[in-house]
């Protein structure tokens, strides 16, 4: 743990949040909340596949925040 106040304890405090927010998306993308691959090499492709995924959502969703908003809109 890192005390209040501290370096670290600033930049990362709100970390937390959004990690639980993406631990949670991951369970309900899981088929029944639990992993469906059988080796450790299929884990790994599904993690990296959620990783993807999420990764460009996030990207779409800062570049649609980042256009210009119309005066027509």
């Amino acid at each position: 743990m890192h005390p209040p106040g501290s370096t670290v304890y600033v930049e990362t405090y709100g970390w937390r949040n959004d990690t639980e927010s993406t631990h949670s998306q991951l369970d309900t993308w899981l088929y029944r909340e639990r992993m469906v691959a059988d080796t450790v090499e299929r884990q790994t492709l599904v993690m990296l596949e959620f990783a993807v995924t999420i990764n460009a959502i996030a990207s779409w969703y800062a570049k649609r925040r980042a256009r210009p908003r119309s005066l027509a809109a």
